[in-house]
């Protein structure tokens, strides 16, 4: 994989942000997250698995997970941070999830 630097402009002027650096940081992120709520069902002491994906699409990932694990329900959340309209629409990733998987979804907002 060829990593580059990358451009960042800010009101302070603009700097270089090595890839990798940047990728790093943002799993340091999506770890903590999926900690944090790691623990909310821990204090409730309900069992939950939480998975960090890197390498396929959210909906291929759920996609091909549903047909190997032979899930009967799927509950995916909506909050609509990736969408310019995200008060309007359903999420594009839980849209394809809900048109496309073999099982029932329950889709939460």
């Amino acid at each position: 994989m060829l990593l580059a630097n990358i451009t960042v402009a800010t009101g302070q002027g603009s700097y270089y942000v090595n890839e990798k650096v940047l990728l790093n940081e943002y799993k340091e992120v999506d770890s903590k997250i999926l900690r944090s709520k790691q623990k909310i069902f821990d204090n409730k002491e309900l069992a939950i698995e939480s998975r960090l994906i890197e390498d396929e699409y959210p909906y291929e990932y759920i996609n091909r997970i549903i047909k190997e694990e032979q899930f009967d329900l799927v509950v995916i959340g909506i909050k609509g941070s990736h969408s310019k309209i995200r008060e309007v629409i359903i999420g594009s990733i839980a849209q394809k999830v809900v048109k496309n998987t073999p099982c029932d979804v329950l889709v939460i907002k």
